[in-house]
């Protein structure tokens, strides 16, 4: 927890914290700021004895912020990004498989692990780049904090893979549990036989202690030789063996030169390809394959002891590069990904160098990671028939024998170390280096959990003696072997401890992804712990984005990633992960549609399951968005988006026509907010209907009304052509929108029969969905809807006579109008329902109305009158029509 302070003093006195805080409010402008306020009394003896000393009291604003994001450069966020793209098909594959199949945790934590090398890599070059600038700003670039942290940062998340690829190898690596996971051809699917098997761990030890702990050969040879030497130059020399300027003392007495060091060192690690390479560049070599190619070409005489030497290079090759080795003979692939591909390139067109044992034996030490049967005595038989095979090489092979005889360093720097390994070790051998070559040599058949004792073993002679004579252990070791020992726990702790527990985005989020795949291994019972790991980390993980996002202004980004993160988990099992996800959506902004959808879509799931949490979350995105459209004018998009947050209230289980439903929908901000939108828009249409008909009648324009009605269409069909119109367009304020549209339609095309059905269709007497009568529109807007009715009433009173009068209203109708407009000269017109009421247009007076009314009701009497009329004469006419029955029955009697 960061603290910030701000002091505010009336002297010049220092103030202490005081030792107890006392919570005074929280900073509405950041809610992750608790601000306390303390008093403190001055410290100077001058001033206690003073009798105003307490009016110089010193008053201490502090401010604790809970969340202090340190940022997410381009390289953390695309690795964030496809760790969770990672962790997503995992739980696909698990869905859509049947059991015996999906990715296995392991295939999963290499994943993860694959992408936070690609991080590293990216980020190394991306400060490489950087580097290649002027000297003067060079020495300005070495001083620079920015440069500091991110190479603290790189070291951080070196340990962070370091402590992922030792959890891949001893927690993720065949479990009692793992007999789910069958024989798959697919590489990602991880095939286990017993837990027990001997074996099964040593190639991915081996690589893991190679990649993280072992210094590459280039690094070597400039300790041994200094920094202006590299390999490539090295290995040009003409006789590099003899090459040694800076004469260690050390390798002197021993009788090494550094390059035999390197030999030694490349043998010890397993890596006989590149020891080969540089026993290749021997003068001894270079001159015998030179004499050899001469003399073939020419046809001429072989020296015998060059042709000796030839054959017991050629020997030395074989033996070398037909090692079946866990991990393989190369450390260059040693990161562990794409063994079929990397291996189909290191072994094409490559015979068998030694009859009977094949090149590529050494693929058996990962026939489990690549889709086959493990089976440790097939391959340790050609393990055993190898090393017997170079015993018998060294001592009967005459040619190899004579050329040790003349380069000694070869049983001491090849051979003892592959046939004497625990005898061969120096005082410069570490201990990664130690159990690596007793791995590689001597037991590669151990046991996991063996590996354990031997790795604490060579710690132990390794490390460093204090006075006491007690061995000193770093933490890293520590957290090495407990890793080792089975301890998922300590992976956890470390991971929090080297930058899983601090702001940073892509460390917290790959302690939690990695804690998610130890609960679901097994390996970490929540049930056994006081608390929800799980959980907290997530939180922890979804917090730290959140930050660094914002602390970048790129505040939807980190609610995306988030949200991403925390998907899985929003569950109503899991309330508090729910509740954290529900909130954070609450108080987002989003700024696309499609981030918007996006995050509609994740809230699916909770919802449907009954999360009124994350329904009032898609409440709060539908409201959000629909404001950003309605700002910019676009109803259309304004009314998709409401409709979209209306929409998940029918994922939520419960039916919108029943009571229960009725209430959830209409206490929801979207429908309210629609509901108002639409009242908005009735009202603001008929003022504009109301004001344009105002003007003379020559100066009438209905083109002022083409944008109010299109902006009443536009709504209006937004919610009719919508997959939900069912559920909202029988609710009033939609309802009557809907009539007013067709009402300002009509009539400013002068259909008055139209126009008077929509008046009387906002006036009339309907039942609700909740069983009541109510009215659509509100008597404010009676006096807009009675002025409508009244242009059409006189439009239709022509002095031509009552003969051919006509009438856009019923008697069902003229009623309708004649209570509406005694409602409307009631004595409380004006405010009802807070309400402000409208208006008969100024030139409209009461009398004006009653008459317009009175006439209309004739009219009405003699149209209805004159339809009833005719009706009767049409049934009067039918019934005198007599069939052929009827004359037939009426002349029966006569015939």
């Amino acid at each position: 927890m960061n603290k910030d302070s701000t002091n505010m003093t009336q002297n010049s006195h220092s103030v202490t914290r005081p030792l107890t805080v006392l919570p005074t409010a929280f900073d509405p402008k950041s809610p992750a700021t608790l601000i306390f306020a303390s008093h403190s009394s001055p410290k100077s003896s001058d001033d206690s004895n003073n009798i105003n000393a307490k009016d110089k009291l010193t008053v201490s604003l502090n401010a604790f912020v809970s969340d202090s994001g340190i940022g997410c450069n381009a390289e953390e966020t695309s690795a964030l990004m496809r760790l969770i793209d990672a962790r997503d098909e995992y739980h696909e594959s698990h869905a859509t498989t049947k059991q015996g199949g999906g990715i296995h945790p392991k295939a999963l934590c290499k994943t993860y692990r694959r992408h936070l090398v690609e991080c590293l890599q990216q980020w190394e070059i991306r400060l490489q780049d950087a580097d290649m600038i002027g000297e003067d700003q060079e020495k300005e670039k070495e001083t620079s904090p920015s440069l500091k942290a991110d190479e603290e940062n790189i070291e951080l998340l070196k340990l962070t893979h370091t402590i992922v690829q030792l959890c891949e190898t001893f927690l993720l690596n065949g479990d009692d549990n793992d007999d789910d996971f069958r024989m798959n051809t697919h590489p990602n699917v991880y095939m286990v036989g017993s837990t027990s098997t001997s074996g099964i761990v040593t190639a991915d030890t081996v690589r893991y202690l190679r990649y993280n702990h072992m210094a590459d050969e280039n690094s070597f040879v400039k300790m041994k030789l200094g920094q202006d030497m590299d390999l490539e130059k090295f290995m040009g020399m003409d006789q590099p063996e003899y090459y040694d300027p800076l004469s260690s003392a050390t390798d002197e007495e021993q009788g090494l030169t550094p390059y035999w060091c390197l030999i030694r060192k490349l043998v010890l690690r397993g890596c006989l390809n590149e020891a080969w390479a540089v026993l290749s560049r021997h003068s001894a070599c270079k001159k015998s394959n030179k004499a050899m190619a001469e003399n073939l070409e020419n046809g001429g005489y072989i020296d015998a002891i060059v042709k000796e030497d030839c054959d017991a290079f050629v020997l030395i090759k074989a033996l070398l590069l037909s090692a079946p080795l866990p991990g393989g003979r190369e450390d260059i692939y040693d990161d562990g990904f794409d063994y079929e591909q990397r291996d189909e390139m290191m072994e094409q067109d490559q015979e068998e160098l030694l009859g009977g044992i094949p090149i590529d034996a050494y693929k058996q030490w990962d026939a489990n990671s690549r889709g086959r049967d493990f089976n440790v005595h097939a391959i340790m038989n050609v393990f055993k028939m190898w090393k017997i095979h170079v015993k018998e090489m060294i001592n009967s092979h005459r040619p190899l024998r004579n050329l040790m005889r003349r380069i000694p360093m070869l049983q001491t720097c090849i051979w003892d170390t592959i046939l004497n390994t625990l005898k061969c070790f120096r005082d410069d051998d570490v201990w990664s280096e130690r159990l690596n070559a007793e791995l590689l040599y001597v037991q590669p058949d151990i046991l996991k959990e063996d590996i354990y004792v031997r790795a604490k073993d060579y710690l132990q002679q390794c490390a460093t003696v204090d006075s006491g004579r007690n061995t000193i252990t770093s933490d890293v070791e520590h957290i090495l072997l407990q890793i080792m020992k089975g301890n998922a726990g300590v992976v956890i702790q470390a991971l929090s401890s080297y930058g899983g527990g601090s702001s940073a985005a892509l460390p917290a989020a790959m302690t939690a992804l990695l804690c998610n795949l130890l609960v679901e291994s097994g390996k970490i019972e929540l049930s056994q712990l006081s608390f929800d790991i799980e959980t907290e980390l997530l939180l922890s993980a979804s917090s730290a984005i959140l930050s660094s996002f914002s602390i970048q202004n790129h505040s939807d980004i980190g609610v995306r990633v988030s949200s991403r993160l925390l998907r899985p988990y929003v569950i109503p099992e899991n309330p508090q992960v729910t509740a954290y996800f529900a909130e954070m959506l609450c108080r987002h902004w989003p700024i696309s549609d499609a981030e918007t959808m996006n995050l509609f879509e994740s809230c699916k799931d909770a919802v449907s399951r009954g999360s009124k949490r994350m329904l009032d979350a898609c409440d709060s995105l539908g409201f959000a968005r629909s404001k950003h459209y309605s700002r910019l004018g676009n109803f259309q998009k304004s009314t998709y988006f409401l409709l979209r947050g209306i929409e998940y209230i029918s994922f939520f289980g419960t039916d919108v026509k029943h009571l229960e439903g009725i209430q959830l929908l209409s206490s929801s901000t979207c429908f309210r907010r629609l509901a108002l939108l639409c009242a908005e828009t009735v009202e603001y249409v008929l003022n504009q209907i109301h004001n344009c008909f105002s003007a003379p009648n020559n100066e009438i324009d209905v083109s002022v009304l083409t944008e109010p009605l299109r902006m009443c269409k536009t709504i209006v069909e937004a919610i009719a052509e919508d997959e939900i119109t069912h559920l909202v367009s029988s609710w009033p304020s939609i309802a009557l929108l809907s009539h007013v549209a067709d009402l300002g339609l009509n009539f400013t095309l002068g259909k008055k029969a139209e126009a008077a059905e929509a008046v009387i269709n906002c006036l009339k007497y309907r039942q609700d969905i909740d069983g009541s009568v109510i009215i659509l529109a509100h008597p404010g807007l009676y006096g807009y809807l009675l002025t409508c009715a009244y242009d059409i009433l006189v439009a239709e009173d022509t002095k031509a006579g009552f003969a051919s009068a006509t009438s856009s209203f019923d008697s069902e109708g003229m009623q309708i109008l004649f209570s509406r407009f005694t409602q409307y000269c009631s004595l409380d017109q004006f405010y009802i329902q807070s309400v402000p009421a409208s208006s008969l247009r100024s030139d409209i007076s009461h009398n004006d109305m009653r008459y317009a009314l009175g006439r209309g009701l004739m009219r009405t009497f003699i149209v209805e009158n004159a339809k009833l009329a005719q009706e009767d004469l049409n049934q009067t006419t039918q019934d005198d029509i007599l069939t052929e029955r009827d004359v037939e029955l009426l002349l029966e009697p006569s015939l």
